[in-house]
């Protein structure tokens, strides 16, 4: 976050800073719910989940609520077709496994449904 951004009309630091540890709290959950998986899956050869290769995102609507202000104030996010907005979460698991990366978003999800109930979260993925 820049230090000379001005704040948008109608969005607070106290919103931003919020946000900013919400989303600090679904990364977490992600990650935790990630290992929980990792930890009792079946491994290939090189020790990865055995899996196909995939990737989940999540999205956020209703781009008119200070959650999607304060995050494109914290300029973690891109604005995608359909007037959704992209949720970053940055897992450290270092998995491709579909399933892993569903699970982790899922978790983030439901931290983010928590905090933010006006806005819509949905998880969507993808096989590589």
């Amino acid at each position: 976050m820049k230090e000379n951004k001005s704040l948008p009309k109608g969005l607070s630091l106290g919103t931003v800073n919020y946000v900013a540890r919400i989303l600090e709290q679904a990364t977490e959950a992600a990650n935790v719910a990630a290992q929980e998986f990792i930890d009792g899956a079946p491994k290939d050869d090189s020790g990865f989940v055995r899996d196909a290769c995939g990737f989940s995102n999540i999205h956020a609507y209703n781009g008119r609520t200070a959650f999607i202000k304060a995050l494109r104030y914290l300029q973690d996010t891109q604005r995608q077709s359909g007037g959704s907005y992209w949720v970053t979460i940055r897992c450290s698991h270092g998995e491709q496994s579909i399933t892993v990366n569903e699970i982790a978003m899922n978790a983030a999800v439901e931290v983010l449904r928590n905090a933010f109930p006006e806005n819509q979260f949905y998880v969507s993925s993808r096989l590589d």
